[in-house]
C-alpha cells in the first residue's frame, strides 16, 4: 500500500466559506485578494504571479522545518462527486515539491481521508494542471489545502483552483463475485444514487432484461433480490434499467455479464459464499497472511505464524533462482502449493498501453496472458487488481474486473482502498473489497485510537461486498520521518474489530517492512513474535469468523470511552465474544452475560449475570464459552 501523507488540521489556519454558486471556492484565481484565503507565514498573493500574468498565490520556504498550511473549509453535499483542480508552478525546488489536497475529517476532528494530487517538483518554469475526483462523505468537515511537502524548500505558485459538483451518479452492481447467480437462482443487487441508497419515495422501478426475460421490482431498500430463471445461460448479459414509475423516464442503464454458481469450477478454485466467505473445494477458508515478496524466507515465516496467504507485488517480476518470466512464476507458485500457501496474484499496476512484460505490450494484453497462464494453478487464491486507485479510474477498474472475471470464472478479484468514504463508487469493479486503515503513527499508545478502523469497516459494510481487512503491522518510520510500531495489543485489537464488523480475511501490511533499513537492527526480532502471536490468535478464531452464522453485536453500556462487543457462533455451536475499545483513554463497558466464559486477555470479569470489560485506548479481549 502506498503511504499517504496527511495534513494536520490543528496546525493551520481555516476559513469557512458560504457556498452560493456552482464554483464552490471563493476567489479561486486570487484576483479579489479580499481575505478569502488565509496567508500564514511565507504565503502571499502577488499580482502577475499567476497564469497568463494574473494574480496568484505564492509560497516561499527557506527553512525546511517550517510547515504552514493555508486551509479553506468547504461545505459539500454528502454522497455527491466533485472534481478538484489547481495549477501549480515551482521554482528552485529542493525536495518532494508542492501539491494540493482536499481532506475530510469527522465532526470531532478525526482524519478520515482525502484526495491528494500528485506533487509538482520539476523546476521547468511550466504550469502544471492537477486534477482529481472524489465523493464527499457523510458527517464530515472538508478542507482545501495548497502546500509544499515537508522538508522541501523553494517557491511554489498556485492559481485557478476549481471545485465543482458533478452530475447525479447512479451506481448499480451485484453483491456476488463474478455477478454470480446463486444456487437458489437469486441475483442480489445494490442500487445507489450519489453513494446513497435510492429513497423508496422516489418510486423508481428496477428492470432486468436477460434475453427475452424481463423482471421488474420497485426500489425500496438495499439489497434488491431477483429470482432468475434456470434457463439463463452462463455468461449471459443482463440489462439493468432504472425507470421513474410515474413517467417511464429512464434514469440509468447498465449491463452486467452474469455467471452461475460453481460455473467451470476447478480443484483449488475459490468462490465467495452468499455470506461473504471464501470457499475452496467446498470448504470455508479464511485468507490469513501478509503483503510481502514471494521468496523462501517469507514463505517459511508466514507458515511458522499459521498464515495461509501471501500478497506479492513482485510475483510477475521476480526470478526463481535464475529463472524468470512464465517459468519462474510457475516455479514460485509450485513452491507455494508445496507449502500449502495461497497467493493473491498482483496485476494491480497494469493499466497503461505502454506497459511491457515478457515480450507482451499493453496492460490488458499482459493481464490476459498472465490470467490464462496461471488461472488453473492450485496455489492461486485470487487476482489483486487495484491498490488505492484514484476515483478518476473507477471505470477502468470495472472494465479490468470484467476482463479478469470472464477469463477466470473460478477466482475472485480483490482491491484495497484508503478512500473509505468512496467505497461504493468502486464496488462495481471488484469481487472482494479491502480497506487499509493505519492508525498507529507516532502518538503514544495512550493517545491513539482506532476510530479510523471502525470508520473504514463501517463504510465497507455499506457496499454489501465481502470484506478482507488489511491491518497495520509496520512502523510508520519506514514511510515518514517519525513513527512507531503498533503494539501486540493494538495489532490484535485492530484485527478483532475488523472481524466483529464483518471481515472474513486478514492480509497484514507488510512483512518486509519489519526489517526495513530505516529501523533499528533488532526491530524484526522484537516485533515478529508479537505479529506471530496475533496471527496465531486469528487462526484460532477462524471457525467463529467464517461461520455461516452472522456476527451479532451485543448491547453494551459504556461507562467510559467507546466499547463494541460482537458474539460469533461457530458451525458446531461454540461461541466467542470479541470486545474492542475504540477511543483513546480509559474504557469500561458492562453487558448482560450468563453461562461460563474464559477471558483470553484478562480484560473482562464476570459475576454470573453480567460481564465487565476494562481497557485503555486501543484495546480488546476475547471471551470463549466454556
Amino acid at each position: 500500500m502506498k503511504m499517504k501523507k496527511w495534513i494536520i488540521f490543528s496546525a493551520s489556519l481555516l476559513v469557512s466559506l458560504n457556498l452560493s454558486s456552482k464554483e464552490l471556492l471563493k476567489d479561486p484565481s486570487f484576483e479579489e485578494n479580499s481575505g478569502k484565503w488565509p496567508l500564514p507565514k511565507g504565503y502571499r498573493i502577488e499580482r502577475h504571479a499567476g497564469r497568463n500574468g494574473s494574480a496568484g498565490l505564492v509560497y516561499t520556504r527557506t527553512n525546511p522545518k517550517e510547515y504552514p498550511l493555508p486551509q479553506v473549509m468547504v461545505k459539500l453535499e454528502a454522497g455527491r462527486t466533485y472534481e478538484f483542480k489547481v495549477w501549480i508552478r515551482v521554482e528552485n525546488i529542493k525536495g518532494d515539491g508542492a501539491s494540493a489536497c482536499l481532506e475530510y475529517s469527522s465532526l470531532t476532528g478525526k482524519h478520515l481521508g482525502g484526495l491528494y494530487l500528485k506533487n509538482v517538483k520539476d523546476n521547468d518554469g511550466k504550469w502544471h494542471e492537477l486534477s482529481g475526483i472524489f465523493t464527499a462523505p457523510e458527517n464530515a468537515i472538508c478542507k482545501v489545502t495548497p502546500y509544499m511537502r515537508p522538508g522541501t524548500t523553494g517557491t511554489a505558485c498556485f492559481d485557478d483552483f476549481s471545485l465543482l459538483p458533478k452530475e447525479d451518479r447512479y451506481i448499480v452492481y451485484a453483491t456476488s463475485d463474478h455477478n454470480r447467480i446463486g444456487s437458489d437462482g437469486t441475483l442480489e443487487l445494490m442500487l445507489f444514487r450519489n453513494n446513497k441508497p435510492i429513497p423508496a419515495k422516489e418510486k423508481i422501478v428496477c428492470c432486468l432484461q436477460i434475453g427475452d426475460t424481463v423482471l421488474r421490482k420497485p426500489v425500496r431498500s438495499n439489497p434488491i433480490q431477483f429470482s432468475v430463471p434456470d434457463a439463463v445461460p452462463d455468461k449471459a448479459k443482463c440489462r439493468i434499467t432504472l425507470i421513474e414509475a410515474a413517467t417511464d423516464h429512464i434514469k440509468y442503464e447498465t449491463e452486467l455479464p452474469l455467471a452461475h454458481a460453481a460455473a467451470d469450477s476447478i480443484p483449488g478454485g475459490c468462490e465467495i459464499s452468499s455470506d461473504g466467505t471464501a470457499v475452496i473445494d467446498g470448504k470455508r477458508f479464511m485468507p490469513l497472511g501478509f503483503y510481502c515478496n514471494v521468496d523462501e524466507k517469507n514463505i517459511a515465516l508466514a507458515r511458522s505464524a499459521g498464515a495461509n496467504t501471501l500478497l506479492s507485488y513482485n510475483i510477475m517480476w521476480g526470478k526463481y533462482g535464475n529463472t524468470g518470466g512464465m517459468e519462474g512464476i510457475r516455479k514460485w507458485l509450485d513452491l507455494l502449493k508445496k507449502n500449502d500457501m495461497k497467493v493473491l496474484f498482483s496485476i494491480k499496476h497494469l493499466y497503461s498501453d505502454k506497459d511491457q512484460w515478457n515480450g507482451i505490450h499493453g496492460g490488458s494484453a499482459i493481464v490476459e496472458s498472465a490470467v490464462k497462464a496461471f488461472r488453473n494453478h492450485p496455489a492461486l487464491l485470487g487476482w489483486y487488481i487495484c491498490d488505492e486507485m484514484p476515483a478518476s479510474m473507477q471505470d477502468k477498474l470495472t472494465a479490468r474486473r470484467r476482463q479478469v472475471n470472464l477469463l477466470d470464472p473460478c477466482h475472485p478479484t480483490f482491491s484495497v482502498f484508503f478512500q473509505f468514504g468512496e467505497l461504493i463508487g468502486y464496488s462495481s469493479g471488484l469481487d472482494v473489497i479491502g480497506v487499509d486503515p493505519y492508525p498507529i503513527r507516532k502518538s503514544a499508545p495512550e493517545k491513539t485510537d482506532m476510530v479510523l478502523v471502525e470508520y473504514a469497516m463501517e463504510q465497507a459494510r455499506k457496499t454489501g461486498k465481502p470484506v478482507w481487512g488489511v491491518p497495520q503491522i509496520f512502523d510508520y518510520t519506514v514511510y515518514e520521518n517519525a513513527g512507531r510500531a503498533p503494539t501486540e495489543q493494538e495489532m490484535r485489537s485492530m484485527s478483532l474489530l475488523m472481524a466483529g464488523l464483518g471481515a472474513k480475511g486478514f492480509i497484514y501490511y507488510a512483512l518486509q517492512d519489519l526489517w526495513s533499513k530505516k529501523l533499528p537492527a533488532d526491530h524484526f526480532d522484537r516485533q515478529w513474535p508479537k505479529v506471530r502471536s496475533v496471527v496465531a490468535e486469528m487462526k484460532k478464531l477462524e471457525p467463529f469468523i467464517i461461520s455461516s452464522h452472522p456476527a451479532v453485536e451485543l448491547p453494551v453500556h459504556c461507562k467510559a470511552g467507546k466499547v463494541r462487543a460482537f458474539q460469533l457462533t461457530s458451525e458446531d455451536g461454540g461461541k466467542a465474544i470479541l470486545v474492542c475499545s475504540i477511543q483513546a483513554g480509559p474504557s469500561k463497558a458492562v453487558w448482560k452475560l450468563s453461562g461460563s466464559w474464559h477471558s483470553l486477555h484478562g480484560k473482562t470479569t464476570f459475576d454470573g449475570r453480567n460481564a465487565e470489560f476494562a481497557g485503555n485506548s486501543i484495546d480488546s479481549d476475547v471471551l470463549l464459552e466454556k
